[in-house]
């Protein structure tokens, strides 16, 4: 409430004291504590904004995140470019990367800031022992890679009411040809039908430039992405799905971030699909994000439909709010195009010792252009309204291994009752970091 007066009344952020941060160091682990950072107001003071951005990073290097700590020490030395001390870090970090080109180019602006101003003795073997690292090219070898190489594993459990997606309804109205009325039961696949379920993920992403020698700097807005997954459900005879996907992403500093990527999903029972997306984003003004995106489709069934979404985002006093507005078009469908428009917000995070919560909530509004089935619902056209509701908290185990409660409850109101439904589901992940 503090920092949203302050907005509002135009007073200037304070930084967070060092008292306070050591104190939360001593007590919480230091996940937590650089979660908690992160959440606070950047202090408007230039040289309290650098110690800021520079603890961050201390942080992020610690938990061996390397890219970001690259961010927290630039935008330290964006702060104050007469921060001598994340000058040197943010060399390290490059070298951690394996970006020998942007670490020498940080050490020669560390020189010309530092004029004749002696380094303390710490620093000045730190800058030895890195001028040393980087004359013998220890950052480009397989330990660069191992530094630089970034993902997660999760292994979750869960339980879902609605694993199909089934109607709540047991019979449903048909009109037949639009003019004969009737009433159809549906089967038992089509109605809710619940499981447990196993999950595993696996993400990874690594700095493009590791692949292409003597290109790093060329090369050190961009990352190579991957990763794949796997869903099974314990009560189910179908439904159990597998998921892969490569791509690469272009990110220069906070503010633009470019991502392409290749999708690929096959569902037990209903078939193998393809995604290629491609999707924008801007940091505007104000703490406002925008977003664009394309996507092509090729279903189970052969057919090929094309994607095109628009988007917002608003951070305000720890909290996230986002629009989105999106058409598919889908030529030779029966049903035709389908618009989807998408609202959500996330809370503030909710802290007691080390555990962290928020709760979200989304609605999307669906409509297709065309009647869904002539035959059996007439002239109807399929339109929906989804309404979710979850919270999800998470609880550091270890220095890189957190535990992942979600729990979610979703209803969905349509024009046809074969897609009413109602859902909620429970899943407990362990997510490992490296």
């Amino acid at each position: 409430m503090a920092f949203l007066l302050g907005l509002l009344l135009g007073e200037p952020a304070r930084a967070v004291e060092e008292g306070v941060l050591l104190r939360r160091l001593s007590e919480d682990p230091l996940t937590g504590v650089y979660a908690w950072l992160q959440r606070q107001p950047v202090p408007s003071a230039s040289v309290e904004a650098a110690r800021h951005h520079q603890w961050l990073g201390q942080m992020a290097m610690q938990l061996t995140d390397y890219s970001a700590a690259v961010e927290h020490f630039e935008a330290a030395v964006l702060a104050n470019p007469y921060a001598l001390g994340s000058r040197l870090e943010l060399a390290i970090a490059y070298t951690e990367l394996g970006n020998e080109s942007a670490a020498r180019a940080s050490l020669r602006g560390l020189e010309a800031y530092r004029g004749e101003t002696p380094l303390p003795p710490a620093a000045a073997r730190t800058l030895a022992q890195l001028e040393t690292r980087l004359s013998r090219g220890q950052s480009s070898t397989a330990g660069g890679w191992s530094s630089a190489l970034q993902g997660t594993v999760t292994a979750a459990q869960g339980y879902d009411s609605n694993a199909n997606l089934g109607s709540r309804h047991r019979t449903i109205p048909l009109n037949l040809f639009n003019m004969i009325a009737d009433e159809a039961v549906l089967a038992d696949a089509s109605r809710a039908q619940s499981s447990r379920y196993s999950r595993f993920g696996l993400t990874a992403n690594l700095p493009a430039g590791l692949l292409l020698p003597g290109s790093d700097q060329e090369f050190a807005d961009w990352r190579l992405l991957a990763g794949m997954g796997a869903q099974r459900y314990h009560d189910l005879n179908s439904l159990h799905r597998r998921d892969a996907y490569l791509g690469v992403e272009w990110q220069r500093s906070q503010d633009q971030r470019l991502s392409t990527m290749l999708q690929h999903q096959d569902v037990d029972g209903i078939g193998t699909a393809w995604y290629l997306d491609a999707d924008f984003r801007q940091l505007l003004a104000g703490d406002w994000m925008a977003q664009a995106g394309l996507q092509w489709q090729r279903e189970p069934v052969g057919r090929q439909s094309q994607r095109l979404s628009i988007g917002l985002w608003r951070q305000w006093g720890g909290a996230l709010m986002w629009g989105s507005a999106s058409w598919q078009h889908k030529p030779d469908r029966p049903a035709g195009d389908t618009w989807r428009l998408r609202m959500g917000a996330q809370s503030p995070t909710w802290h007691w010792r080390a555990l962290e919560a928020k709760g979200y909530m989304h609605l999307m509004e669906r409509h297709d252009t065309e009647p869904y089935n002539y035959v059996f619902f007439g002239d109807q056209r399929r339109r929906e309204t989804t309404a979710t509701l979850g919270a999800r908290a998470s609880l550091p185990l270890m220095s890189a291994l957190d535990l992942v409660v979600d729990a979610r409850w979703e209803k969905t109101c349509a024009s046809l009752e074969l897609f009413d439904t109602d859902r909620w589901s429970l899943e407990a992940a362990l997510e490992w970091h490296w």
